[in-house]
Formats: structure tokens, sequence, C-alpha cells
């Protein structure tokens, strides 16, 4: 099944581009033209023209569904003969595709917090009545968003689970994520003994249920600590053993080692039973310890590609000559004149970063003041001083009410914890990022192109003071750089490492140097300013000392 771009779905849906294809079906970005929205529709070959009412049943279900960590189901339709869901489109990047780059595995901390999200949604699924059983976690179905937080995508399997029924819908698996009990006892052909110790299963009626998403995020867990993936279930049936965590990966502890082993149990009746059970199992601490410091790791070899420090997917941009600044006699002298200028290779993080992100480095070093102002603009976007914990709801909003120091401080902390060099991106580097078009060999005006479009960034382009941020990347792909960054027009002003100098610019002129004095620039407008300041030419100057609820920043690191 291979949809090209423009194809109409139910008179409704534009396919823009593939997502992803798998056995079970294909996924699409999709706008949907009655709502003006971004969508994904899934299509399933997993179908039979005589199930049609069951589809639509399941597509019902489906749509009643509401979890922050589960995509909402907004629609669902025959055609072609398919059966087509209607998915909230998530912005974020899914676990397997994290990995690429990565020579290590993902941080103990991190999966955790991942674990926690995944076992919320499949507590949420399983509480059902009846329960519906996901049948489908695995790591290219886990998207990890610009904050963090993992969401389960892809309900193209999903079943109710009746138990007055010996049947729970298609049968269907992904090797090494699947639980030994989703496999069709037919097709083990030579495997006698197999193939009798699934019937024996069909015959005791264990069917797929709760226990079956357990192992699947049993199994997702082992990849996130190990890079590898787990034997499958029915070479582990026959003796395959999987590599042990600790050998892989020193740093998992105990407690987490013991609970992936519980999920990852062949036999379905002496597994981990619940996503509550396994919850339990990954709650090691005392109530009320503080959590365990994030483990400093050794500096790495500088990226020649994208990486995740921490959980900032850094992309890659090489080195070479680019056009800097605007010849637009309109603009205030500071940004003039347009000239070339030659950076080395970096990388620079998608999106700026969250409470979320800064919620870490607080946690991280409890004696570091947290965000905060007695100003009234600020109010909204205060720390809790007691609790130490950013406003409530705005965890995927950019951190504001940092200074210059701050940034600086958040960036040294993440080169201790993701091995990196982390620093903030100088401005040549920043407007490189964000405006850049190397096909063209030319700098757009704005990210997305030379035209303001209000419908790609958050700035006040009415004067009626939209006075508040929004989650970052919000926009999707409607407002991203040539390089894929989002967020580079409005939302929030962001540091960079370079003084508040005249142009032309030249890094080696001291205006990079960290202990000179003067104002900073910062770049890319902010939520309460005008479109001429979302220009990607446009830079201000800022005291490094002020505390602004419109200022934020994000980070770089050096490459090779």
């Amino acid at each position: 099944m291979s949809l090209s771009e423009g194809t109409l779905l139910d008179n409704r849906y534009r396919v823009i581009r593939p997502l992803g294809e798998g056995g079970f079906g294909a996924a699409y970005l999709v706008e949907d033209h009655r709502l003006g929205r971004q969508c994904v529709a899934k299509a399933s070959v997993l179908h039979d023209t005589a199930h049609r009412e069951q589809f639509e049943q399941e597509g019902r279900m489906l749509a009643a569904l509401s979890h922050p960590n589960l995509p909402a189901v907004y629609d669902y339709f025959y055609e072609g003969g398919h059966p087509y869901l209607i998915m909230q489109y998530i912005e974020g990047t899914t676990l397997d595709r994290l990995k690429e780059g990565r020579s290590v595995p993902f941080e103990v901390d991190q999966v955790l917090r991942w674990a926690n999200d995944l076992l919320d949604a499949l507590s949420y699924l399983h509480n059902q009545q009846p329960p519906i059983i996901h049948r489908d976690v695995k790591p290219s179905n886990v998207c990890i968003t610009p904050t963090g937080k993992a969401v389960l995508l892809d309900f193209g399997i999903a079943r109710r689970l009746d138990e007055s029924r010996t049947h729970t819908g298609a049968r269907a698996h992904s090797t090494h994520y699947s639980p030994i009990e989703q496999y069709p006892a037919e097709a083990m052909g030579s495997y006698s003994l197999l193939k009798e110790y699934l019937e024996g299963l069909k015959a005791a009626n264990v069917h797929t249920g709760p226990y079956s998403d357990v192992y699947s995020l049993g199994a997702t867990l082992y990849f996130a600590l190990t890079l590898l993936e787990p034997p499958d279930a029915c070479l582990r049936w026959l003796g395959e053993v999987p590599r042990p965590v600790h050998e892989l990966n020193p740093d998992v502890p105990q407690f987490l080692i013991e609970a992936v082993d519980r999920a990852l149990v062949v036999d379905p009746r002496q597994r981990c039973q619940t996503a509550a059970e396994l919850r339990q199992l990954l709650q090691p601490l005392t109530p009320g310890a503080p959590p365990p410091r994030l483990r400093r790791r050794q500096p790495r070899d500088l990226p020649s590609g994208n990486v995740v420090a921490l959980e900032h997917e850094m992309i890659y941009i090489g080195g070479g000559e680019f056009l800097l600044g605007s010849d637009d006699p309109s603009l205030k002298e500071a940004c003039r004149p347009r000239h070339w200028v030659a950076v080395g290779p970096f990388c620079i993080a998608r999106f700026p970063v969250t409470n979320a992100d800064y919620q870490r480095f607080i946690d991280d070093n409890p004696d570091y003041p947290v965000p905060f102002s007695a100003m009234r603009f600020a109010q909204r976007h205060n720390w809790d001083q007691r609790s130490r914990t950013c406003p409530r709801g705005r965890e995927d909003h950019p951190v504001v009410l940092v200074t210059w120091a701050d940034a600086l401080a958040y960036c040294r902390w993440l080169s201790q914890v993701s091995g990196y060099r982390c620093r903030l991106p100088t401005e040549a580097e920043w407007e490189k990022a964000a405006a850049w078009d190397a096909a063209a060999g030319r700098s757009r005006r704005y990210p997305w192109g030379d035209k303001f479009d209000e419908t790609r960034c958050n700035v006040d382009a009415h004067g009626a003071l939209r006075l508040d941020t929004t989650p970052v990347g919000r926009f999707g792909e409607r407002g991203r750089s040539p390089f894929g960054l989002s967020d580079c027009a409005g939302n929030v002003w962001e540091w960079t490492g370079s003084l508040y100098w005249p142009y032309p610019y030249s890094a080696n002129d001291g205006r990079e140097e960290q202990q000179a004095q003067g104002q900073r620039t910062v770049r890319g407008g902010a939520y309460d300013r005008g479109p001429e300041t979302a220009l990607c030419a446009w830079r201000e100057g800022v005291d490094p000392e002020l505390r602004a609820a419109n200022i934020g920043f994000r980070v770089a690191c050096d490459a090779g």
C-alpha cells in the first residue's frame, strides 16, 4: 500500500508525506482541510470486508479515549478497501530513531521517566471496560516529544479484550517485541514442540491480555537500556538467551534489571501480569527520598552527525560560509550589512530548552536558584521556590526568567551529564541554523521562507498582545527552518554566546569571550513582539543579568 503526495482521502484529508510503513499498514502525515490541522492517517492491511462493522466499532472505541500519553483518534473510515484511522500528529521522534548516532544506551533516569509515561498509558487502556490491549508496543511506536514525554503510538492492531470470545482480533506480531502468545501455532512449521506449546496455551484459554503489553514494554525497555533488540520470544522459548542487561550497561540498577526480567518472562502465566505490578517494581525509592543525581560522563568524541544530548535532539550542521545579516534598509543598522561569514561544524538543538528540561537541571543541582522574578509580568512564569518545580501545565513551554549566566550554567551541566561539549550557540551559528538554505545558496527572511505567515509562529501579529508562550514545536513542520529547527521565529528570544557588537561579524574579534562585559545578543523575536523581530536577521542586545518573561535559550555543542 502506497499513497502519493496530494492524494485526497475521504474527500477531506490530503496526504503530505509518508511517515512509515510496516507489516500491518502504513502511516501518512495528512492535512485536514475541514479543520486546518495536521493529522496522521493510519492505513491498515489487516482487514476483511466481512468485518467492516467490527472495524467501525473499534474506531468508535478508540475515538472515545483521552489520555496525555496517547494520541487522540479523530476519525475512521474505509476507502479503497482499506480501513483508515485519523489520529493526532505528535511532534517528536520515535525511540528507534533516537538511537541513531548514539554509541551508549539512554540514561537510566530517562528510561524510567519514559517507562512511567508508557505505564500510565497502558494502565488507562487496560482499565477500560472491557480492557483494550495495544498489542504492538515497540520503539518505533514510542514517540519522545520535545519535552521528553513518551507517547504510545499506533492503534493499528489494538483490540478490546472480550473474555466471551476465544479470538481477540487479527493475529499480528512484531519480531523481537511481541510476546509468544501473539504467535499463531500454525505458523511454527517444523517446530513441533513450539507448536504444541502454543496450542497448549490456546487450550488453556491463554490469549493476549494486559500481560502481553507488559512483555512488549519490557522488550522496549531492554532496547532503551542496551541499544540491542532482545531475541524473538519464540527463539527464546527454543533456548536463545538475551545478553544480560548489566553486561551491556553497568549503570542500570539491580531493581530495574529485575523489573525488565520479570516483564520478559516468556510464559505469560509466569510473567509480570499487569502494568500496575510492573510500576511497583520500578518504584524502589522510599517516599520523600531525593532522586539520585545524574551520572557524570567522560567527554565523548566530537559528533559528525545528529546526536541526542540527554533528551535534546541535536541537529548537525556542517561548516562553511553563509550570508549573515540583511541589506534591507528598513531594518535597523545593527542588522546590516549582509556579509559572508564562515563557521565550523556544530550541532544545535531542534527545540529551545523547556521547563521540563530545566527541571532536570534544577533537580540535579539542589542549591541552584529556580527561575523567579518579583515583577508582576513574571507571575505566570515563576517557579515555586519551596517545591522547586516549574509552573504546572507549562512543562512543554520554553523556560524563561533565566539570565545569560543561568543559560551558561545549564550548558556546563549538560556537558557533564551528556559527555558532549555543550554551550550557547554563537549568533552566527544561530542565524545559519535558522535561515541558511544550503540547497538554494541563500538565506531565508523567515525560517520557512520569505513571506511572513502568522500561522507559523507565535508573535504579536496584530497588536493584540498574545501575552503568553506556547509549547515548543506547536507549529510543527510549518514553522521549521531549512535544517529542521523549530521555534526560531517568535515564542521567546534566545540567548546566544555573542556580545551585541556591530557588524561585520568576526568570531575572533573578542565578541565570543565569556568573560567580556556588555550586552549579549538575543535572537528570534518573542510572543509579545511584532513580525519584524521574527526575521532571521533581526538581533537585539540585552543586559546579561536580566530575567525576562520572554527570553529563553537553546543549546549547541561542538562538532567535528
